[in-house]
């Protein structure tokens, strides 16, 4: 079975990419503007990734907000 993430870094919209991460909005949204920031290399646990990959994932943060911002234009508030 193909990895549904790798699939999403070939086909989808990629908001941000480095060598070792990369960030997408998610398939499935929680929220309204959910973004994915994953790791190119298969792994479950944040803390199981090396330095290097935990940064460069960290370093994708600034643009998926700045996507969010365009995109969403989120006011802070809930709506109910």
């Amino acid at each position: 079975m193909e990895c549904v993430l790798c699939q999403r870094l070939v086909e989808g919209l990629i908001i941000a990419r480095n060598e070792l991460a990369a960030a997408f909005p998610d398939a499935f949204p929680v929220s309204p503007g959910h973004v994915l920031i994953v790791p190119r290399r298969h792994e479950s646990d944040f803390f199981a990734l090396t330095w290097s990959e935990q940064e460069a994932m960290l370093r994708l943060i600034p643009a998926a907000r700045q996507w969010v911002a365009v995109e969403r234009s989120p006011t802070g508030t809930i709506s109910v």
